[in-house]
């Protein structure tokens, strides 16, 4: 069994952030511009047919990649693919000037360059579709390209080590120190290379990639080094663009970052009115949550309707505001809510800076007093702060109703290929194992026949359900290929994904409902901790001949 890394976050991100744009705007013939098509043609081997491929635009200068109208998706078939862009919508940004795009599949993304008329030919074998290889006559393609094969040329020797300590399911704190190792060859190689370049928007994204893998490491060295690349080579109207000012936060030294504990600072926003609004309205008087968001964050759009419910019951105890960290036209083309939704005019620099933020939504909660009380990203443990709050305040103690690692699971709607309605809460009384999936990731496809056999050895005991990320039309056309449930809410597992986690990959609910283990690693831990409670001789023997 390979030691393969749970693909399904960026999966279910993506796939949110796309059902939350397709929510945004029906499609208006009056408002389509016809332009010269761009004609992509793809052959790819080592990846499953059916697999869906989306591609889409870039809008300038933000991290907003998505949009319903000017969205395509097609699957591959036979081993190829065929996607034609034969219209744009002025209304949403684009244009026929455009020549930033994404090609994303599996939970991974390819960037692709192309003015209108542009024949484009890609060619890959297996994921990730990062490593997919771009034919663009666009200048800022054969950047790109040069960029990548650089890139590969210097980490192609780790790279194979760790590909073959993965297969042989070696010892995890070697894997990580092999990982480590590439990450530091990547910022060191890169800044080498790309300090001789010529700043351009393939330069502002290589900029990123290494501040986030500076990020990770926690070299200060080498933060300082990308610190100084940027002063020196950005030009001043690209301070605006979002891979800059992510970058920006991403390399503040620690020392500088509020921590819990910390007296909450006064910071100056605006509302969608341009009002001038500061932090001291509310810090010292009630307690308060900011939520840092992007329009284009799924996850960040997928908990509103939980946000709307608890400050409708609870604005006069707790403030919540949505810091945004989208350029201002970005931020006020996004739909209203009903608590304070800010921007700084500097895509939430100012405040964005002071904390560690390693990606979007992220969550500082603020008491009463004006004290930091917790930081924390993803929408988890925000559902169990309003949960514990709402507790607290039913039973007037905040120390007799703290959340715990045994939560109830929540009775979502599911539904199965016949359209027939499912609750989870049909096989309480039984262990459940939830797995979540998506179309064209290898490890839901290895974990699947693997579940398979250990639910027909122990269904007396146990029922697997698959959950699936899928859009709906997608997943119905799929064939069954395992005995267990397969089902789908309809809406990208938004919902669910959110309650457990959005990088959760499994859950083991115990009989009596209560929520034993979420897992967001590799299959060999998962499938230890699941035989542990529910012994089972053949994945032990499994993992055993892997050690």
């Amino acid at each position: 069994m390979k030691k393969s890394l749970i693909l399904l976050f960026a999966c279910v991100q993506w796939l949110g952030a796309l059902a939350q744009s397709r929510g945004n705007t029906k499609s208006d013939e009056k408002l389509r511009i016809p332009i010269t098509p761009i004609v992509i043609d793809g052959e790819v081997t080592g990846v499953p047919d059916g697999t869906p491929i989306v591609f889409c635009y870039r809008v300038k200068k933000t991290r907003e990649y998505r949009n319903a109208r000017n969205t395509l998706t097609t699957t591959i078939q036979n081993g190829k693919f065929h996607i034609e862009k034969k219209f744009v919508y002025k209304d949403d940004g684009d244009s026929e000037n455009n020549v930033e795009y994404i090609l994303s599949t599996g939970g991974t993304f390819l960037p692709v360059y192309a003015n209108s008329g542009a024949k484009i030919k890609i060619t890959a074998k297996g994921l990730p579709c990062s490593n997919w290889n771009v034919t663009s006559n666009h200048p800022l393609q054969k950047v790109f390209n040069e960029y990548w094969s650089y890139r590969q040329e210097k980490t192609d020797h780790i790279s194979k080590e760790i590909q073959n300590a993965y297969d042989a399911d070696g010892d995890e704190d070697f894997i990580k120190s092999l990982e480590r190792k590439k990450d530091s060859i990547i910022v060191v190689s890169t800044l080498d290379y790309i300090k001789t370049r010529e700043f351009n928007p393939v330069f502002a994204n290589e900029l990123h990639r290494i501040s986030i893998v500076s990020y990770q490491l926690g070299n200060k060295e080498l933060s300082e080094r990308i610190r100084k690349l940027i002063e020196e080579k950005v030009p001043v109207e690209y301070n605006d663009d979002s891979n800059i000012i992510d970058a920006k936060k991403l390399l503040v030294p620690a020392s500088e970052h509020l921590k819990v504990g910390d007296k909450m600072q006064n910071f100056t926003f605006y509302d969608h009115s341009d009002k001038e609004h500061k932090l001291s309205e509310f810090l010292g008087k009630k307690n308060v949550v900011l939520q840092f968001s992007t329009k284009a964050c799924g996850p960040c759009h997928a908990v509103r309707p939980e946000i709307d419910a608890f400050y409708a019951k609870h604005k006069d105890e707790v403030e919540i505001i949505t810091i945004s960290c989208d350029n201002e036209e970005t931020w006020k083309s996004d739909d209203k809510v009903s608590w304070s939704d800010w921007n700084d005019h500097a895509s939430g620099s100012s405040i964005g800076a002071k904390f560690d933020i390693p990606g979007y939504p992220y969550y500082v909660i603020i008491k009463s007093d004006g004290v930091i009380s917790s930081m924390f990203p993803g929408n988890k443990d925000l559902l169990e702060y309003f949960s514990t709050f709402q507790s607290s305040q039913a039973t007037q103690s905040s120390t007799d109703e703290q959340s715990h690692p045994n939560r109830q699971m929540k009775d979502f709607t599911l539904y199965d290929r016949k359209g027939k309605v499912h609750k989870l809460s049909e096989f309480k009384g039984k262990c459940i194992v939830l797995m979540f999936s998506v179309q064209g990731c290898k490890p839901c496809l290895e974990a699947m026949p693997i579940l398979d056999g250990f639910y027909k050895r122990n269904k007396d005991k146990v029922e697997v359900i698959a959950i699936s990320a899928d859009e709906k039309r997608d997943w119905l056309k799929e064939k069954s290929k395992v005995s267990f449930h397969e089902w789908n809410d309809y809406n990208y597992a938004l919902e669910i994904s959110n309650y457990y986690g959005m990088k959760t990959a499994f859950v083991i609910i115990h009989p009596n409902g209560n929520i034993l283990n979420t897992s967001q690693g590799r299959l060999g831990p998962f499938f230890r901790d699941l035989i542990g409670r529910i012994p089972d001789a053949e994945i032990e023997k499994t993992l055993r001949s892997k050690k």
